[in-house]
């Protein structure tokens, strides 16, 4: 994201992406122009879980000059953990080289979910 970001500009297919002056849908933005733009890239349920951060760091890592260029001057990866019993994270030495290479904030949330009844 950033003030002068404008992800139009970035050939890539965003989840989620906005120019500034966009009119806000959600949030203190809503109906109102956004002060800046911002995208996002959800991995697709169809990766299995454990090959998301290698997906991640492929379709991200070439991007990151363009989205610089583009004007954005804030990167985060996000990532979410749904669990039913337990939360117990492990990320191998391979993936955290990965997230290190993207060079941005990680953050991690955890999410207890509702087992389904049979």
């Amino acid at each position: 994201m950033g003030d002068s970001y404008f992800p139009s500009r970035v050939s890539f297919p965003w989840t989620e992406a906005h120019d500034p002056g966009f009119i806000g849908k959600r949030g203190r933005y809503r109906g109102v122009p956004t002060p800046y733009g911002a995208s996002s890239y959800e991995v697709q349920s169809e990766v299995p879980i454990e090959d998301r951060i290698a997906h991640l760091h492929k379709m991200i890592l070439p991007l990151l000059p363009k989205i610089i260029e583009a004007g954005a001057t804030s990167t985060r990866v996000s990532a979410g953990y749904f669990y039913d019993s337990q939360c117990n994270l492990s990320f191998s030495l391979e993936e955290l080289c990965m997230l290190k290479d993207l060079n941005t904030h990680f953050d991690l949330s955890c999410y207890e979910t509702t087992p389904i009844e049979a």
